[in-house]
């Protein structure tokens, strides 16, 4: 009897010991899949970078896209006339824009008739 004791002790201490180890396992197993998907997600980066890469060498051996035809001068005088001649027509406009729309909108006071009434006199 004592044998059968003693072996089930055994028995109990292993399953206790492996079953601390599944659940070490299984933590590291869900670790394991994060960083594999970290891996990928790094990979994934890479091979954008690669294939931007290779297509700026592509782009840097092509020909310019910009040609040079002539070389860009400063103006030495400029013309205030026009930008006058515009800036007083917005003006003028806007001014009589107001007062056009006051004109239209806000009613005028009127002089109310007097009602003369035939039955009563006159006052003098």
């Amino acid at each position: 009897m004592e044998a059968l004791t003693a072996s089930i002790n055994k028995l109990e201490a292993e399953l206790d010991r492996r079953q601390h180890a599944t659940m070490r396992l299984k933590g590291d197993s869900y670790e394991l899949e994060m960083l594999q998907a970290e891996i990928d997600r790094y990979q994934q980066r890479l091979d954008q970078l690669r294939e931007r890469i290779e297509s700026l060498k592509i782009e840097l051996s092509m020909p310019d896209r910009i040609s040079l035809v002539q070389f860009a001068e400063v103006p030495r005088i400029k013309d205030w006339s026009g930008l006058y001649w515009k800036s007083g027509l917005a003006g003028g406009g806007a001014f009589l824009l107001a007062f056009g729309l006051t004109f239209v909108f806000v009613p005028r006071k009127r002089p109310r008739p007097v009602r003369v009434d035939p039955e009563e006199p006159a006052a003098a």
